[in-house]
């Protein structure tokens, strides 16, 4: 179980286990990552945190809080094929939903924290807030204000999807709130099975998929399995659920939106354009 920080006295000892990695890293961009995040992967005995984290976050967003259940040193030669590597934003972190956590490498606000929402849930019309969550809380009702101001980022702008965690990483794990019991149980386990299958892009998981689900399957938030396999970038998945004859629903959309090029190529191929 990772230690929450009240002081830098953690942050100190050798770099060991990610020495390489992380220097390789420091290659690529040109400078030292924040000695704190180094030093604090390399006393996690895991990738993956227990119990899972929530965080608040700084700006008013369409979904709550912030869900951290791995935190990671990324993959050096992954970064070249990495969108948002590009926007100057660095993947650490992650959660079941395919949500991310970013460490921000710009000049700007280098070393500060980010969280990407997956679903891009900015995009989704009022509507569908209200119709999926009846008793709509007031921070995410807040935000439909505020977008139709527009008072938080617009598509086609900077970052779309990204929000604010901390100012720093020692600030974003000093936030951290520990995910009890009760909070998994918002999820069912069905979806979760679901989830972990078609993550695994592979025909297998797709076949089990369908077997133990059926093919009519929605998810916790209305989502059918193509759609699912969309905004998870499983390819493989959404091929043999074609193949199947399975509705596509808004699959395209979901992969329009959050840049899945294959995804779209398929589409494109199988003539299954909106």
């Amino acid at each position: 179980m990772p230690l929450l920080v009240s002081n830098l006295n953690y942050f100190s000892g050798d770099l060991i286990v990610y020495e390489n990695e992380l220097k390789e890293i420091e290659s690529i961009i040109g400078k030292a990552l924040p000695i704190e995040f180094k030093t604090y992967v390399n006393k996690l005995e895991d990738d993956w945190l227990e119990p899972s984290y929530s965080f608040p976050l700084k700006e008013p967003t369409p979904f709550g809080s912030g869900v951290i259940e791995s935190l990671f040193v990324p993959v050096a030669e992954y970064l070249a094929e990495d969108e948002f590597f590009e926007l100057g934003m660095l993947c650490i972190g992650n959660n079941m939903f395919g949500c991310g956590v970013y460490l921000s490498m710009r000049e700007e606000d280098f070393g500060a924290v980010y969280y990407w929402d997956h679903e891009q849930r900015c995009f989704w019309e009022d509507e569908v807030f209200y119709r999926m969550f009846p008793n709509l809380s007031e921070g995410i009702a807040n935000y439909l204000e505020l977008r139709k101001k527009r008072k938080v980022l617009q598509e086609g702008e900077s970052l779309v999807s990204f929000y604010k965690a901390a100012d720093s990483f020692v600030e974003f794990i000093d936030c951290w709130e520990p995910m009890d019991d009760e909070s998994d149980e918002e999820i069912s386990d069905d979806y979760k099975a679901v989830l972990e299958l078609v993550q695994q892009n592979t025909l297998e998981g797709g076949k089990k998929v369908i077997s133990q689900f059926g093919k009519n399957y929605l998810s916790d938030y209305q989502h059918n399995l193509c759609e699912l396999a969309a905004i998870f970038n499983a390819v493989n998945c959404l091929d043999y659920f074609i193949e199947q004859g399975l509705e596509t629903g808004n699959a395209f959309t979901f992969a329009e939106n959050n840049n899945h090029t294959k995804i779209l190529e398929l589409l494109k191929t199988r003539g299954l354009c909106p």
